[in-house]
Formats: structure tokens, sequence, C-alpha cells
């Protein structure tokens, strides 16, 4: 894999089918890709049936489920009056992980429309109203961004809670979640050009990876904050941003360094010049350093440590990373962790983003 500076895009940039020249206007495919989600995917569908908005198309990529989640699925929908007018698309494949299982959602849809569900996740009644008339009134418009809110607890918002121009977006999403794979609706015009796809090679992140390289890429955006969908609170998700320095496995902070990798990779020159993304992008690093090298990942970690300080060089905190990074190289009587924990307390108090990200985190 590549990694932070080193970073190439997917080899799978395109779709290897090409998508339907034309879609079926105004209808939205809602693609669910699934993997031994028996006990919770009936629900994740019912959200769907219950849409006040029709046409509507559930495309299901079942993910080589093990647990007879597609008995489940025969068992309730076999009668298509079960489906209040809904078309039904069950797809089978090997395990190949959901990136795989969205992307070849994608190419069995049929709709104008392209809403991503999980299959442990919600969605409000009225969510696919909302963003096709938010469409309709924007014929320009290519991603309609709607809220994610706490299944659990309705009222509190996750991702999405306020409207903010491109650069204010971007900076951002640098150093929290702004984008939860269920929260925006996208025209599947969207999907015919390069790079527009799932990046296979990741296993967390890609949420915000996949729709902050769609923006970065040029792709138009509003907000439709009424819009709503729930995730549920299973898997050990932690209900904070995706960049707090909370107690994360190995493939996180690994699917980390990826997408803060395409970011910059895709980041325009004007943004690259912005010193306060530069810091942001910065702190993004430290956190992935700290994290990787405490999971034994040192050269990752190590490099990450360089590229951020490539990034905010010729800066007070720049000469004090340098002497931080040359103790960790030299393996001194000081634990690696401490070091870069200490490179990071460093970071914080000298840019005062600490007291920002708590104050983003109200």
């Amino acid at each position: 894999m590549c990694y932070l500076g080193d970073y190439k895009p997917d080899k799978i940039t395109t779709l290897p089918w090409t998508p339907r020249e034309k879609p079926v206007s105004g209808l939205v495919s809602v693609i669910i890709p699934t993997f031994n989600r028996k006990d919770y995917i009936i629900e994740a569908v019912e959200s769907v049936v219950r849409q006040t908005y029709r046409p509507v198309e559930i495309v299901i990529v079942d993910d080589g489920s093990t647990d007879g989640t597609d008995i489940a699925l025969r068992e309730k929908y076999g009668n298509s009056e079960d489906l209040r007018s809904c078309r039904l698309v069950i797809v089978k494949q090997e395990r190949f992980g959901g990136q795989r299982a969205r992307n070849r959602g994608i190419l069995e849809a049929s709709g104008e429309f392209i809403q991503f569900l999980d299959s442990d996740d919600t969605l409000a009644p009225d969510k696919f109203a909302l963003h096709v008339a938010h469409f309709n009134a924007n014929p320009g418009l290519d991603i309609s961004v709607g809220q994610t809110c706490a299944m659990e607890n309705p009222a509190r918002s996750l991702h999405a809670h306020r409207e903010y121009e491109f650069l204010e977006l971007m900076v951002r999403s640098v150093t929290w979640s702004q984008f939860s794979t269920l929260g925006p609706m996208v025209r599947s015009r969207v999907f015919k050009e390069s790079n527009r796809v799932w990046d296979e090679r990741m296993q967390k992140n890609h949420d915000d990876e996949f729709f902050v390289r769609l923006l970065l890429l040029g792709h138009t955006y509003g907000y439709c904050l009424a819009a709503r969908a729930f995730i549920r609170p299973e898997d050990n998700r932690v209900r904070f941003g995706t960049q707090c320095v909370a107690e994360r496995d190995h493939t996180f902070w690994r699917s980390r360094a990826i997408q803060l990798g395409s970011m910059w990779y895709y980041l325009p020159e004007s943004l690259r010049n912005d010193s306060r993304f530069r810091h942001e992008m910065a702190l993004a690093l430290l956190l992935v350093c700290d994290a990787l090298y405490r999971h034994g990942d040192r050269e990752i970690a190590l490099r990450s440590l360089q590229w951020a300080q490539n990034i905010v060089a010729n800066t007070i905190w720049s000469s004090a990373g340098k002497l931080l990074s040359a103790l960790a190289r030299r393996k001194l009587a000081i634990p690696g962790f401490l070091v870069f924990r200490l490179h990071v307390f460093v970071y914080y108090r000298l840019t005062g983003i600490r007291d920002r990200l708590a104050k983003m985190g109200r």
C-alpha cells in the first residue's frame, strides 16, 4: 500500500463495467452492502420501504454472508406487496469487503440518484423526498449532504452538524469527520468519471476519503440537513470524530494514513498553501504517527512525522519536531511512544488546536 506523501490512487479507478448510460429519471437507488447482518438488515430495508418518496430501487449486495442473511431477506420479502412498490435486487458475491460491494452496487443501480446505506443503520422516512426536492431545485448539484444522527439519541448529530463553505469544510475534514456513508445522496452521473469509485484498499475511514475526494475533484455539493440518517451504536463505534486520540486498532490508523494521503494528493494548490489547513494536516499526521508507533508500525510512523515537518517547515513547531524525531531515531532511553506523545503535546500547545477540537466536539 501507499501512504502519506507516497500516496497513489487505488488501481481500481474506474468501474469495470459502464454504469447505465441513461438512468431512470427520478429513481432513487439505495445500495446496501451486507455481511452477516441478518439481525439488522430487515430493519435497514424497512427504513427504505417506509420512505414517503417513490420510485425507489433497493440494491442489496451480499458480500459472502454465512449467517442466513439471504434466507431472512427471502422470508421477509418473498411477497412483493411487502416492498410497497419498491424494486428489490439482491446480488451475491464472494467475500471482497464493503468497498467492493458498494462499487458492485453502483453497477447494478438504475437510478438517477444513489443513496448508500449500511445494513445495520436506518433512514428517516422523508429523507429521499427532501434530497430529491433539493436536487430538483438545484440542477447543477452533484451531492446533497444530509445529516447523520445517533440511533440511540436521534437529536444528537454526528456528521454534518451545520453548513460549511468549501475551504472551511476541507479544513475541518482533516481533523474531524464530516461525512458518513449514509448521509449524502449522489447523482449517478458522478460515477461515470475516473476516480469516482470507493477505494477498495480501505477497511475504515472509507466514507470520509470517498466524499472528500469527490469534492476535491470538483463535484458540487449543498446541504440538506433536514434529511436524516441514523447510525447504530454497534461495533465499538466511538461517538467522536475519526481523528480523536482514542484507542483504535492498527487497521483504523493504516486506513487513516491512506485517507490523509488521498486528501493531499487531490488537494488544489490554493489549499496546500493555506496556513490553517497545513497546520491541521500536520496535527492529523502526528496523531497517525503516535498511534502507528504504538502499534509497532515504526516505519510509517516516522514517515508521517517527516511529512508533518515538511508541511509546516520553518516554524517553531517544526524545529521542536526535528529534535524529537532525532531522539526517536536514536532509540534513546526514553520510550518511543512517549517521545511521540511529547511531540503531539508540543504541537497542541504551540498552535492552540486542542481548544478548537474541544469546541468542535460539543
